[in-house]
């Protein structure tokens, strides 16, 4: 009888820490993917907008935001897409991150498209402060989802035991 107690209560163990594997190489799986497709994708958002501001014409400027920015901002949806997490922690993970990345792509849309449409004498002044009003909302509420998705990342990797290194 003993020896049925404690084959039983190991393989309760077992399976307990079976499915602690899986749920915690699904969530650094997410995490690992996001860093590295999407992350790295800011930073190539980042050097566009730099770029932008060194551009010489507002065309250049425009150019830039359509060659650069935009596409890599596609292939980072497509990315974001193809996400389908089966964990709970994950799913919950993946939720806030989804939601900043929607906003982040709004807002990166917003601007290269005003941009075009204000130099192309598609939209006036007053048009051109009201999107950067509505962007500047969006990047607030995007910062707040960011935070929330760092903190979410922390406490999963308590959770699981792992280490969030920063990018460098």
């Amino acid at each position: 009888m003993r020896k049925a107690i404690l084959f039983i209560s190991l393989s309760f163990i077992l399976f307990v820490t079976a499915c602690q594997s899986a749920e915690s190489k699904e969530v650094m799986e997410y995490h690992n993917g996001f860093v590295e497709e999407i992350v790295s994708g800011v930073e190539v958002i980042t050097e566009g907008y730099n770029e932008m501001d060194a551009a010489e014409t507002d065309e250049e400027a425009i150019e830039i935001g359509h060659t650069k920015m935009l596409p890599k901002l596609e292939k980072m949806r497509e990315h974001m897409d193809a996400q389908n997490p089966e964990k709970d922690d994950t799913k919950e993970y993946h939720k806030i991150r989804s939601e900043w990345f929607d906003l982040y792509e709004e807002i990166v849309t917003a601007e290269v498209q005003s941009l075009d449409d204000y130099v192309n004498e598609r939209i006036t002044d007053e048009e051109l402060d009201e999107i950067f009003e509505e962007v500047y909302e969006k990047s607030v509420e995007a910062e707040e989802l960011a935070t929330e998705g760092e903190d979410k990342v922390a406490e999963l990797a308590e959770k699981y035991d792992f280490e969030v290194l920063d990018k460098e």
